[in-house]
């Protein structure tokens, strides 16, 4: 459903992370079902979880080990247990909510944007064609094969200056 209103990134998105939140939740329910002794679970949480294998998957095996461990740690108060399946419950919810809001703020930060780059340009151009404008251009560099043309220009605006003035 969010596919339509928001564009295909955001609800692949949404489907990761909660394929993500659902597979935590699998962790945990088999961590809830395995009797670990706390010797064992100390010993465990001690461990380091890397995997050093040749094939291409320890990669993917370090990151379940890391998911298993996360789950462990998590496991230690009931609380946090609550917490997450709580979390898991409002997750797609609050993912939502938080697209589409994310999606409005970015039109309004691009209408903002446009505007402020608009009065950009405006200032902009302002300057170039001051710069640009013959006068400038002549006062600055003197023609030296048409020194009638550019005293003329510069003429006519000491007269333009000198009428303002007056």
């Amino acid at each position: 459903p969010l596919g339509g209103v928001v564009g295909g990134a955001a609800a692949l998105t949404v489907q990761r992370v909660v394929r993500g939140h659902l597979a935590r939740a699998a962790c945990r329910a088999i961590v809830g079902r395995m009797s670990v002794a706390g010797r064992q679970y100390r010993k465990f949480l001690s461990t380091d979880l890397r995997v050093d294998s040749s094939d291409g998957k320890d990669g993917l095996r370090q990151v379940a080990a890391g998911q298993i461990q996360a789950v462990f740690r998590g496991c230690r108060c009931r609380r946090q247990a609550r917490k997450d399946k709580a979390k898991g419950l409002w997750a797609a919810v609050l993912i939502q909510s938080w697209f589409r809001g994310r999606a409005v703020r970015k039109f309004t930060e691009k209408v903002r944007d446009r505007i402020v780059l608009r009065r950009v340009m405006m200032w902009w151009n302002k300057i170039m064609w001051t710069l640009a404008s013959p006068l400038h251009y002549l006062e600055r560099h003197p023609s030296p094969t048409k020194p009638a043309r550019a005293a003329k220009h510069l003429g006519e605006e000491q007269e333009d200056a000198g009428g303002g003035g007056g």
